[in-house]
């Protein structure tokens, strides 16, 4: 190869790689947009936006594909839907198990024309994935669960449960180098739901006594050329370092709660007593503004969205549809019981979420 040819080799694969990051970014801001109508409730909108979404970038993720069926469920474009889960069959995940047959807003879905050819998506539908990889990363799943799930397990059979998460480490490491990151595309969904089946391996890498490898660069990577989704890549990443909060997610979503008895008299003079539970509204305690001036900054490389848009998105799925997968903060996300003095003074100082 002469010097010329492989400078315009470079140059080209330059240009395809900087013209992907723009799509992608603009994939990202699109379906912002998408959600925050969601939020809002103009579903129409939502949907029209989603559709761009997919059109502007053809690696569209699963659960935005996911949030689009539901999108198009309420407004009764059940063919949309149909659509919209034949995608997410063709990464592996069916369609008629209980992730997708509970939902509540699929259920007319189910009892339209398209309910029953979905039904059968699975079994009809072309697999998009690399077959041979996800079967290899399925047995190395299956291998890390066994004594995980034995009864005793980590009591019993921990050194056995170390020995196969060292050789797994070690398999997966060489299947990246290998085929790329397993990413949607690359080895496709779990079965039930929209989860990577390889994030078992690295969630179990998690900063603790005995980890053998931080997966945190190569998800960053991956992230970062559209092979993992932003919102659950961050949630790896602040896992792998030892945090659920402080580098991409800055706040723990909490509401508190205060069992009481109220005592009162009937119209007969007769003393009763009534349970009752207070509530506060969702909150999140305050930070520092260097940490969130950072947390910006980090949030910013990966393309999320700004923190209050995702609160806003939070607090929706929390206080109105559980069933859309929206928001940063899933694993920040608590129910504290507290006794009344507590109850008193979260209920002062928590940052409410408008």
């Amino acid at each position: 190869m002469t010097r010329v040819n492989f400078i315009l080799i470079l140059s080209f694969c330059c240009q395809a790689i900087f013209s992907q990051s723009l799509e992608l970014k603009k994939y990202y801001q699109l379906i912002n947009k998408a959600e925050l109508a969601l939020v809002e409730e103009n579903y129409s909108a939502s949907l029209k936006i989603y559709k761009e979404a997919f059109k502007a970038y053809r690696k569209g993720f699963a659960s935005d594909y996911y949030n689009a069926a539901l999108v198009a469920a309420q407004l009764k474009k059940y063919s949309q839907t149909y659509l919209y889960l034949k995608e997410l069959a063709a990464l592996g995940s069916d369609p008629k198990s209980n992730a997708y047959k509970d939902l509540v807003l699929l259920k007319g879905f189910w009892s339209s024309k398209y309910g029953p050819r979905a039904e059968i998506l699975d079994s009809t539908t072309n697999k998009t994935y690399n077959k041979i990889y996800r079967e290899i990363v399925l047995q190395l799943v299956e291998n890390d669960q066994h004594f995980r799930h034995l009864k005793g397990s980590y009591t019993l059979y921990q050194d056995t449960i170390n020995a196969i998460d060292k050789e797994n480490v070690k398999t997966l490491l060489s299947l990246i180098d290998k085929y790329g990151f397993p990413s949607e595309r690359l080895t496709g969904l779990n079965k039930e739901g929209l989860g990577l089946p390889a994030t078992t391996i690295i969630i179990h890498q998690n900063k603790r006594k005995g980890r053998i490898f931080d997966f945190s660069e190569i998800v960053r990577k991956a992230i970062l050329a559209g092979e993992f989704k932003n919102t659950q890549g961050s949630f790896f990443i602040e896992g792998n370092t030892g945090k659920l909060n402080g580098i991409y997610n800055p706040y723990s979503l909490m509401r508190a709660s205060y069992d009481s008895v109220i005592i009162y008299k009937d119209e007969f003079g007769k003393t009763l007593k009534k349970d009752t539970t207070l509530f506060t509204e969702w909150g999140y305690g305050k930070i520092n503004d260097s940490t969130l001036n950072k947390i910006k900054e980090n949030r910013k490389e990966l393309m999320l969205e700004p923190i209050e848009l995702a609160l806003k998105k939070d607090i929706f799925r929390l206080t109105k549809q559980p069933e859309y997968r929206l928001g940063s903060f899933d694993s920040g996300v608590t129910w504290q019981r507290v006794n009344f003095s507590e109850f008193l003074y979260m209920k002062e100082h928590l940052i409410y979420v408008n």
